[in-house]
């Protein structure tokens, strides 16, 4: 018991210490990025100060006694109230226009709350003001959000200021019962934690966290110094501990190495997931491409047979030919929608099944040539005479490469027909509208570089980040798998290279391919 209020006794007097230390830190930060010098002596002083009243804390609080905390506290006054006072001292000098004074406000009252503890000699706990309900911020440009719990609002506020700095969320709890609440109604990526809390304790969330499996790592900072309470802390599942008042730089790093390593984890489930996904589709594609081959192959033969039967009818025989004619309608449409199925099953097998197994020398030039004739055949086919401007400038050195002929020729496919699409939508809103695409090829250094442009409307700004994801489509219902280019991605990918996109509203996209020649 004696242990325990000594734990109590150290944890209430090292609150406003880190306070103090706190508030100097980010003093001294603030200096550092306003280079402005006229509040850097004071705010040295104070962290000082502040190192120094924590230093006596360790040295008179022992690790272990049998004795009670009251033993300690002659000693306690009368070498914690001399560096104290002279902090607020130190404050009250300072001119009413000093910057940031308020945050050498809040070091003045945690030093008056310090002498207060002594000088009554008690271990009540701490308490920094009502503590306002969960504080939810904006997103912004910050990427991982975290949740910091703590019951001190001075605690709250020192600490997410320096997260805030880092471009973290912050979102803020101010006890255990709060932070079960947002935890379970919120996604995380990091929970900062302190353990002495009214109502239920930091040990208490985080049990509660690690019992529902949440992917949810967790760092816990307190005042408890003793190793009971880190043991118990990693036993629960935390994965770091933190004592006040801590170190920034060190903070900073630790938060950024659990976040990092759990970034690390989310993309390793997700490749698994990924994965797993991949053969199920494998599994499915093949078992569903025999009956749509049947689907496809039987919808022919009754439109065969459906015109030989029109062949033996009477001519007086009219409504049975209007009836041949519907049924005609039917299979063509059975044929057209399997086709479309069918199309859309190879190009998931070929996300899953990846490149083709050899590479080969390949003329670049013609390779593109050959797969832009292609392209512009497929156009003609499916909507008639369309005119189109179309240049084509082949790099001499681009000639002999190593690569997979096929396959590359598909993305080289897949780009023209999207150029191709995307000049027929302009021109339909706009008759006026010339029609252009230039196709390019060119050597850089050991890699080769493929360039299809268009002056079509280009790519909104919106959907940029998404047409590359499988299924996403902006073409009407029916008129594309969504999956063009995913694959081309995928299929630049094996050969070692990137796709890049460049492209303006209004005025054009231009597609780059650049691989390794090898």
């Amino acid at each position: 018991m004696a242990q325990t209020a000594i734990s109590r006794l150290r944890h209430d007097l090292r609150t406003p210490v880190n306070h103090i230390i706190g508030y100097s830190q980010l003093l001294l930060e603030d200096q550092g990025a306003t280079a402005d010098s006229a509040t850097a002596p004071a705010a040295q002083e104070t962290l000082a100060l502040g190192r120094e009243i924590m230093q006596i804390i360790e040295t008179i609080l022992p690790s272990s006694s049998n004795d009670g905390p009251e033993t300690y506290y002659p000693e306690l006054r009368s070498r914690l109230s001399p560096p104290s006072q002279r902090i607020q001292a130190l404050v009250k000098s300072l001119p009413e226009d000093t910057p940031q004074l308020s945050d050498f406000q809040n070091i003045f009252q945690a030093a008056n709350r310090l002498i207060s503890l002594v000088a009554e000699a008690t271990a009540a706990t701490s308490a920094a003001g009502v503590a306002p309900a969960a504080n939810e911020e904006k997103a912004g440009a910050a990427t991982d959000h975290v949740l910091l719990v703590d019951d001190d609002s001075t605690n709250r506020d020192v600490l997410a200021r320096m997260l805030r700095r880092l471009n973290y969320r912050v979102s803020l709890a101010a006890d255990g019962h709060q932070a079960v609440q947002l935890v379970d109604q919120n996604k995380y990526d990091l929970l900062l934690m302190d353990i002495l809390m009214p109502g239920l304790s930091g040990y208490d969330v985080l049990q509660h966290v690690k019992t529902k499996a949440l992917n949810l790592p967790v760092i816990m900072i307190s005042a408890l110094n003793d190793m009971e309470s880190v043991v118990k802390c990693i036993s629960l599942g935390a994965e770091d501990y933190f004592l006040k008042p801590f170190e920034p730089v060190l903070l900073r790093a630790r938060i950024s190495a659990v976040l990092d390593r759990k970034k690390c984890e989310d993309r390793l489930v997700a490749q698994q997931y990924l994965a797993s996904l991949g053969e199920l589709t494998a599994a499915v594609g093949h078992e569903l491409k025999n009956p749509l081959n049947f689907i496809i192959n039987f919808a022919a033969t009754a439109a065969e047979t459906a015109d030989e039967i029109a062949d033996i009818l009477a001519p007086g025989e009219a409504a049975a030919v209007a009836l041949l004619d519907d049924l005609k309608r039917d299979v063509a449409s059975i044929r057209q929608h399997g086709a479309r199925a069918n199309e859309i099953i190879k190009n998931m097998l070929f996300h899953c099944q990846g490149a083709s197994a050899s590479a080969e020398l390949t003329d670049l030039n013609s390779l593109v040539a050959q797969y832009l004739t292609f392209a512009q055949v497929s156009l003609h086919d499916a909507h008639g005479q369309f005119d189109v401007v179309v240049e084509t400038l082949y790099d001499p050195d681009c000639q002999k490469m190593l690569c997979h002929p096929a396959d590359l020729g598909r993305a080289i496919l897949n780009l023209a027909g999207n150029a191709f699409d995307a000049l027929r939508e302009k021109k339909a809103a706009n008759p006026d509208f010339r029609p252009q695409l230039r196709i390019r090829t060119r050597s850089i250094g050991n890699s080769v570089e493929i360039s299809i442009w268009d002056n079509g409307d280009g790519v909104p700004e919106g959907i940029r980040e998404k047409i590359f994801r499988p299924f996403f489509t902006t073409k009407p219902a029916g008129a594309g798998t969504g999956l063009g280019l995913s694959i081309t991605r995928d299929i630049i990918r094996w050969h070692k290279g990137e796709l890049l996109l460049d492209t303006e509203k209004n005025r054009f996209s231009e597609f780059k391919i650049r691989i390794p020649r090898s």
